[in-house]
């Protein structure tokens, strides 16, 4: 069983290259600037962030024959910023807790750089190049929202700087909700990358919102913050050192997995009853195909000791299933069209 005890966790195995060779792609192999890029900012979850606007805006031009390009793009533009704000600020935050931690190593695993504050521990990039960064994001997400409010209407300005304003206080002082616990990052996370970006997107296309609407976005919007919940999953004892209260943390790894096979059944479940009670059509049924390969990484992780590999088999698993899922879903829309 798996406790939060620092005490009792194994060492990690160490690996075989040809057997794990996957994990090559994680490591910062080259300096140069889109390495650090996709390091420092996790761009490599970016496709999976943006699937709740893609959900979106297929769902708007289900409903109402059509959607507008320009409009798709500035939201895109305006999430997408959003999300890479998010994880600069967050790296900056994690490396100046570190300066007060002085025994917090740079990562779960010494040989696998992984997130931005490997990175920063490694003085490869300066902490306010990094800050400077998550702000140019933050304005570019900001002038963005600016133009959709100009374009559709001041609902577009609550929608997006809620948003950023969820996402500051998710990442920096005074508040720092994503070091709190409770579970207060993690709802802060829901609704910034997941819920927000899809009503934002949808109202922009159709200048309407209902409830049923609302309910087909939560499936996408649910694996959407699974994907970006998943990283936490290998650094919580890191996190732990730092005083970072992720529900990894609080719970334990063996409970946070739990907690995580929750949350994607009841998204396909989700799914299942917006197609139901007529509000998806049944092709939808077909993204179904995305829960095993999710759930058999989870089970996988239950394999002790929770080691590297568990960590990254479920982070890319969490981005494939979300990727997957919003794929086929989208997919159905247009063959019922």
């Amino acid at each position: 069983m798996f406790s939060n005890d620092l005490s009792q966790v194994a060492p990690s195995k160490s690996l075989q290259p040809v057997q794990h060779a996957s994990l090559e792609r994680r490591q910062l192999t080259s300096i140069n600037a889109w390495s650090l890029s996709v390091v420092l900012a996790r761009l490599d979850l970016l496709p999976a962030m943006i699937t709740p606007v893609l959900w979106a805006a297929a769902l708007a031009w289900w409903h109402a024959g059509q959607a507008d390009k320009v409009l798709l793009g500035f939201s895109i533009l305006a999430n997408g910023a959003a999300f890479v704000c998010l994880y600069l600020l967050t790296s900056h935050q994690d490396f100046k807790r570190s300066l007060e931690s002085p025994g917090a190593a740079p990562g779960l695993f010494s040989n696998l750089v992984s997130d931005g504050l490997s990175v920063l521990r490694q003085r490869i990039v300066r902490p306010g190049t990094v800050r400077s960064m998550g702000y140019i994001a933050f304005t570019l997400s900001a002038m963005a929202t600016v133009w959709l409010g100009y374009l559709v209407g001041w609902p577009m300005l609550f929608f997006g700087w809620l948003e950023l304003l969820f996402i500051y206080t998710y990442a920096m002082p005074p508040v720092s909700l994503g070091y709190r616990g409770w579970g207060l990052g993690e709802v802060v996370l829901l609704i910034s990358v997941g819920l927000l970006p899809a009503l934002s997107t949808y109202y922009a296309q159709t200048q309407a919102l209902d409830p049923f609407t609302v309910g087909s976005m939560l499936p996408v919007a649910a694996l959407a913050f699974l994907a970006a919940f998943a990283p936490s999953y290998a650094t919580w004892q890191r996190d732990w050192k730092l005083r970072k209260n992720t529900l990894v943390v609080v719970l334990g790894p063996e409970r946070a997995l739990l907690l995580g096979v929750i949350l994607a059944i009841l998204a396909f479940a989700a799914l299942i009853l917006m197609v139901a009670i007529g509000n998806l059509p049944t092709w939808s049924l077909f993204a179904l195909l995305g829960l095993p390969p999710l759930l058999r990484a989870f089970s996988k992780s239950f394999q002790e000791p929770f080691n590297r590999v568990a960590c990254v088999l479920l982070d890319e698993a969490a981005v494939h299933g979300t990727l997957v899922t919003s794929a086929l879903l989208i997919l159905s829309l247009w063959i019922d069209k």
